[in-house]
């Protein structure tokens, strides 16, 4: 089967974005398929070779990559005009970007009518979602896929978002040709609580022809399909498909054996606490040691990344001593080595993440370690971990009482068993891109019309 997708990022830019394009394409080809990807030239500082080492490694399916000039920097330079003459200064990206729209929104909220209308265009704007700096490469991504299409016609047009811009890329396409369009939405766009409500209304008012003209659509959750179909109703619904995203590799040494378990009880956090206090997984860690009379040979709590003083309370830590450690710098390259020689991962649920399942979930199944997942009781991730795999247990991230239970879990079941056996194979298949690819695969067949086999 000939697949034309669409993606403005792609390897080796560092996007979150660029990562299930590249994996869906990548598993495609290894399957057989023809699949060229038009995306975008990484911008200058975009690049992250480290992040995908093999991405221009050779398969047995090759994917064709055609790159097109990234445009965003018209849509950049226009946005941060209307920030600047809002009485802002500073850049468009990440960091600066945020702190930009913010401070001009709160310096014009004040200002009479004039300053709150400025006020409200700069809220919409933060988001980074309308207008998208990217929606200048439209013209010439469909000029590209038209050419592409002329030169060998594919059975189906597959775009990944974001930008949510390229789904209307990829209708200019089907409307000028007719082959079936299937949109990866990868995350829910238009229901992150990140996002005020005027911003989730017109991005809905963007969604709702798109699906309507769209052959299927693909979310990552069980969660966002569910609101989604509520949300659309059933002529939408129908189209609607859920494939989450999935680990890449099982979590196994060279001789197909579960990874070995270290002897103590080491728990760690790596990464990004987005602000949130860890003081309550600090106070139900002192307990459990306190109660089992653990100490730091036997048991020990890392934070492994960037840590803010406001996030832990000191005098719980001084009381922890040597069984608490804090690497605030590691280097990516030995990140690895305290992933091996912990015993429970903890996954830490982000403000924007609600809705979806954090990729750190997927690294630490491919770790084949047990989880200790820290985030509403009813997420999703939770009944994978405790029903599903058994690899894990779920506690609200407030609760010291909710935490410590889960530790309990974690020191007398799950990790012994973890030790002993692992996860059995055929159960983490599901969460695998071999499965995930399967998935994908059969949609692609029965929009295009193809035998499924």
């Amino acid at each position: 089967m000939r697949i034309l997708m669409l993606s403005y990022y792609y390897p080796p830019h560092a996007a979150v974005g660029a990562t299930r394009a590249y994996l869906v394409s990548r598993h495609l080809a290894a399957r057989g398929h023809d699949v060229t990807v038009v995306a975008a030239k990484p911008q200058p500082g975009g690049i992250d070779e480290t992040k995908f080492p093999d991405w221009e490694a050779p398969l047995d399916g090759a994917v064709r990559v055609i790159r097109t000039g990234a445009a965003e920097g018209l849509m950049a330079k226009v946005k941060e005009g209307v920030y600047r003459l809002a009485g802002s200064t500073g850049g468009t990206g990440g960091a600066n970007y945020q702190a930009t729209v913010t401070a001009a929104s709160r310096r014009t909220r004040d200002a009479g009518w004039g300053g709150r209308l400025a006020a409200e265009v700069l809220r919409i704007a933060r988001s980074d979602l309308i207008p998208e700096r990217e929606a200048t490469w439209n013209p010439e991504a469909v000029a590209v896929g038209l050419r592409e299409i002329r030169r060998a016609r594919p059975d189906a047009i597959y775009v990944c978002a974001r930008p949510f811009v390229s789904f209307y890329a990829g209708a200019i396409l089907k409307a000028l040709t007719g082959i079936p369009l299937v949109l990866d939405l990868r995350d829910p766009w238009s229901l992150l609580p990140h996002h005020d409500a005027v911003t989730r209304r017109i991005a809905r008012s963007q969604e709702r022809p798109l699906f309507a003209y769209a052959d299927k659509i693909l979310i990552n959750t069980r969660t966002s399909l569910r609101r989604y179909q509520e949300l659309y109703g059933p002529q939408i619904a129908g189209k609607l498909f859920c494939v989450p995203n999935a680990m890449s590799a099982f979590p196994e040494t060279e001789n197909g054996a579960p990874p070995r378990f270290p002897s103590n009880f080491v728990v760690m956090h790596g990464g990004n606490l987005y602000r949130r206090s860890i003081t309550p997984l600090l106070l139900a860690f002192e307990r459990l040691c306190e109660e089992r009379g653990l100490d730091p040979t036997q048991a020990q709590l890392r934070q492994v990344g960037r840590i803010d003083v406001d996030t832990f309370d000191p005098d719980v830590v001084e009381r922890l001593g040597d069984r608490m450690c804090i690497e605030p710098f590691v280097p990516f390259a030995d990140f690895q080595r305290f992933v091996d020689e912990a015993a429970v991962l903890v996954v830490l649920l982000g403000p924007a993440h609600w809705l979806r399942i954090p990729a750190k979930f997927y690294e630490c199944l491919a770790a084949g370690r047990a989880v200790l997942f820290m985030g509403p009781p009813d997420h999703e991730v939770v009944q994978v971990l405790e029903e599903e795999l058994e690899c894990g247990v779920g506690a609200n991230a407030g609760d010291p009482e909710d935490l410590y239970r889960a530790l309990v879990r974690l020191y007398d079941e799950v990790v012994p068993r973890l030790r002993a056996r692992g996860v059995p194979r055929e159960k983490l298949r599901a969460w695998h891109w071999e499965s995930r690819i399967e998935e994908i695969e059969a949609v692609l067949f029965e929009v295009s019309g193809e035998l499924y086999r």
